[in-house]
């Protein structure tokens, strides 16, 4: 997302509304030569400047957004509108980097990670929150059939494939029930001269059993996966795809989410596609 579209999403929320939470017991701050240090419980170490050390200083839960931007404004000398936008940005990388939480959960930037549409809520993942919800409910995934779980979803090869390939993870709720999710891997190949995307591989999903199903809102959803990847023809088919091993009830899921089984299947696996319109 270019800054332009960041900032202008953002104008929308009441930043006196938001209020960000450093917890100094569970992460450590050290000082350097050239700023400081910020090891978290994982033992992932960020370095940060003056300037943002001083904003994480002020997230205590008790300063808003704007409360922070108007201390840093009087703290520094600089144009107000570029130290906003600097406290802004700087929020998003301690979040987004898991250095800082949200009082009552209510996220500032939550807007640029979700859609509401026909009832549904359609949300895209950070890398973390993309490794929690594959440890939490690995039993309940179906994997890529040419993938080991054990490897292909180990914490250091998300990172890897969120990083090199553009894996994604994506989540739908109806209400507060999760009722599908899905990561994806976009496929590409050279088309007049450049790469371009022509297909998306689902390397895992979820399906909530208990919940009805109806293809507006799935094509909703594969479309909201759609608008988070660099796809230059707008205009056209996308379609997702998985190898899925031989079994009923994979079968049923999968069914029951509009894909269809192609030709090509073996003995011990079975390839789905689907199609959105766009």
């Amino acid at each position: 997302m270019e800054l332009k579209e960041f900032y202008k999403k953002l104008a929308k929320n009441d930043e006196k509304r938001f209020f960000p939470v450093f917890d100094s017991e569970n992460i450590i701050v050290d000082k350097t030569d050239n700023g400081y240090k910020v090891t978290l419980s994982d033992y992932t170490q960020i370095d940060t400047n003056e300037v943002a050390y001083t904003v994480l200083t002020l997230c205590t839960a008790d300063n808003s957004v704007r409360g922070i931007s108007d201390k840093m404004i009087e703290i520094y000398d600089a144009p107000e509108e570029l130290i906003h936008r600097d406290v802004i940005k700087i929020l998003y990388d301690f979040w987004a980097s898991g250095i800082i939480t949200w009082k009552e959960n209510k996220n500032f930037y939550a807007s640029l990670y979700e859609e509401v549409m026909n009832g549904c809520t359609y949300k895209a993942l950070l890398l973390k929150e993309g490794v929690k919800f594959i440890e939490q409910n690995k039993d309940a995934l179906i994997f890529d059939a040419q993938f080991d779980p054990d490897i292909k979803f180990t914490q250091a090869y998300i990172e890897k494939e969120m990083r090199m390939k553009n894996m994604r993870f994506f989540q739908c709720y109806k209400g507060e029930n999760l009722i599908l999710a899905a990561s994806l891997i976009p496929n590409k190949a050279y088309c007049n001269g450049k790469e371009e995307i022509i297909s998306f591989n689902i390397d895992s999903i979820y399906m909530n059993e208990k919940a009805e199903y109806d293809r507006i809102v799935q094509d909703d959803f594969w479309k909201w996966c759609i608008s988070w990847f660099d796809v230059p023809n707008k205009n056209s088919k996308s379609f997702f795809n998985i190898k899925s091993s031989n079994d009923e009830k994979q079968e049923n899921v999968f069914s029951k989410l509009f894909f269809v089984r192609v030709e090509n299947a073996t003995e011990e696996n079975n390839y789905y596609e689907r199609y959105v319109e766009w």
